[in-house]
């Protein structure tokens, strides 16, 4: 028997969303009907697109198109996220990763969207490298970075849940004591305001043209695209903007994920003027301090090996954890975009928060 994709309705998107609450395991709820509006229906860009394959009257597999686009050297590319890609389990081995894969990429393409990448986990790699023509992206070095606030996971296992509480304050005061220290004299840092923003300010476009010239590989975080990706987006962002004598010079989003025991900090964008590095610390500074005070477990954030803020995350007692590999479509422009230099790329550039 054969299958064909077929791209979502509105209508649609309530049975994917079903589709999701049964089949997703990972953490938390994904996959929600006002996710996939706000990605297909909202976007300044343009719409985008979820398509599925359905046998038997049920949703089997999907995926989906999140209109980008790329600053590449000074050009502005077309982009596309393909995301979204799940298979209900009854239905593996049938060929529909393919299916649906391979007609979402090809819409794109029609589309004129010519940058074309997604993030896949372990398992569904191999399938688009060897199935889809997809390659992982060697201008990319995206690295998984994490800073512990809490060892209650560790002691939970050890100790029990007594135990936890017991010496959890403890190790969170010791952790606290540990990195103020390690950050103790590091100078620069007067003068810089941060403020937590409701939108963002006038002067972002000018912002974002300058400090977007230190990089040739950045997707675009012009005013309209940061106000749909993190102030419209169904879940909720803190946007933190950094002024030094009255001019925009940074900015950092981060979103707090519930877990079984407490939260996870997630940093999702960041960036500063190039002569503005140090005010990284001074907003981690303050995100650290949150999270002491608040039952998180730990802080995570992405960043490109040869990014500028890579060197400051490490010294500030980030862990480089692993590498998150990005894929690229095998057309004309891949060689181009494959001799990047100066990438910047972050967890907020993908599906991934």
């Amino acid at each position: 028997m054969s299958f064909k994709a077929q791209k979502a309705s509105l209508k649609d998107l309530l049975r994917i969303s079903k589709f999701f609450k049964e089949n997703f395991t990972g953490e938390g709820r994904y996959g929600t009907v006002d996710l996939f509006s706000w990605k297909t229906a909202t976007n300044p860009l343009g719409n985008g697109f979820v398509n599925f394959v359905e046998i038997d009257g049920e949703v089997a597999a999907t995926t989906s198109i999140t209109r980008k686009r790329l600053k590449y050297s000074d050009k502005i590319i077309e982009a596309a996220e393909i995301g979204d890609t799940y298979t209900a389990p009854k239905f593996f081995r049938r060929g529909l990763f393919t299916i649906v894969g391979n007609a979402s990429r090809e819409q794109a393409e029609e589309e004129g969207m010519s940058y074309i990448y997604g993030l896949p986990n372990a398992t569904a790699l191999p399938g688009w490298q060897k199935k889809a023509n997809f390659e992982i992206q060697s201008s990319l070095n995206v690295r998984a970075m994490s800073l512990a606030t809490s060892a209650d996971n560790k002691l939970l296992s050890i100790v029990g849940w007594a135990g936890m509480e017991l010496f959890g304050g403890i190790i969170r005061l010791g952790l606290a004591l540990c990195y103020k220290l390690r950050n103790r004299n590091k100078k620069g840092l007067d003068g810089y305001i941060i403020e937590h923003l409701e939108s963002l300010p006038d002067d972002w476009n000018e912002f974002w043209e300058e400090a977007s010239r230190r990089h040739d590989f950045i997707i675009c975080r012009t005013k309209d695209e940061m106000t749909w990706r993190y102030f419209r987006h169904p879940d909720i962002y803190h946007f933190n903007q950094v002024r030094h004598e009255g001019k925009l010079v940074g900015y950092l989003v981060y979103k707090n994920v519930p877990t079984d025991l407490g939260y996870s900090m997630i940093i999702a964008d960041y960036m500063f003027l190039s002569d503005h590095d140090s005010a990284l610390i001074k907003v981690l500074s303050e995100l650290v301090n949150t999270a002491f005070r608040t039952k998180t477990r730990g802080i995570s954030v992405w960043c490109d090996r040869r990014s500028p803020y890579y060197k400051t995350l490490m010294l500030y007692g980030f862990a480089d954890r692993h590498h998150i590999p990005v894929i690229i479509y095998n057309n004309k422009i891949k060689d181009a975009l494959n001799k990047a230099q100066q990438p910047h790329f972050t967890m907020g550039d993908s599906d991934n928060v």
